[in-house]
């Protein structure tokens, strides 16, 4: 077991100590900054110390593709601007973008006022470098973009400030649009899916469109008049709903 004793100013910046707020709490003024750790280390939120706030190990790789991302207070951490806001967020090397493994929430990961990111403890369990291509989700036979479900945001994504934004094929690069065959869920624990041109598709008797939305996948008939006048039968082919509902599957779609 160990012992416990009082901070002090000695403490300050030291593998396995107290840092960030923690500092503060125990009444001492450090002379650098309250985030400051030794090299391989970084002030780490309780979420990640499990402690309280503490300078603790980065993980193995940090940064790289396949590994957690780098902590947003590290002295090399980037400031970003996306949307007009700056942002500090966790962050990963070369071309590989930061996911949080709990899609659509990056709370913790990212903060709004990078001024005070450096001299606060940092989140980052629970985050990867995912590897995105350039040119994913671009043409049918690339592959697929990863959701922006759960996106950190230290890079934007290629689809950013189109009208396919976050989703995992652009939907104008074909003529009936695209769809993503396979996962394209960043966190899925599979290789991103390949994108898919649909044929001439959703009018009668026509095959099903195929879509793949950030939070969903489907099948829909544009072509046959809207709600409650067709629909995508059983075998994957659009129909309109007849005069006279005989069929289960007409009761049920058809209104």
């Amino acid at each position: 077991m160990g012992t416990c004793r009082k901070f002090t100013v000695n403490d300050c910046g030291k593998a396995f100590m107290p840092c960030g707020k923690d500092i503060a709490a125990a009444g001492v003024t450090c002379p650098g900054s309250p985030a400051a750790c030794p090299s391989g280390f970084y002030c780490a939120a309780k979420f990640d110390a499990g402690v309280g706030e503490r300078c603790i190990p980065l993980p193995k790789n940090a940064g790289s593709e396949g590994a957690p991302c780098l902590p947003n207070n590290l002295p090399a951490a980037p400031v970003v601007k996306f949307s007009g806001k700056e942002l500090a967020p966790a962050f990963c090397s070369g071309t590989a973008v930061c996911f949080s493994a709990t899609a659509g929430d990056t709370t913790g990961f990212t903060h709004g006022q990078p001024a005070q990111a450096k001299s606060l403890a940092s989140r980052i369990s629970g985050t990867r470098c995912i590897n995105v291509p350039s040119d994913c989700g671009s043409a049918p036979g690339k592959p697929c973009c990863p959701s922006g479900f759960g996106v950190v945001t230290d890079k934007p994504l290629p689809s950013t400030g189109t009208a396919w934004a976050n989703s995992p094929c652009s939907g104008g690069a074909s003529k009936y649009g695209m769809w993503c065959e396979g996962s394209y869920v960043a966190f899925g624990g599979q290789p991103m899916g390949t994108c898919r041109a649909n044929p001439e598709c959703g009018g009668d008797k026509q095959p099903c469109c195929k879509y793949s939305k950030p939070e969903m996948a489907g099948v829909a008939c544009p072509n046959l008049g809207g709600p409650g006048a067709g629909y995508c039968s059983l075998s994957y082919k659009c129909k309109l709903c007849p005069k006279t509902l005989d069929l289960v599957e007409d009761l049920l779609r058809c209104y």
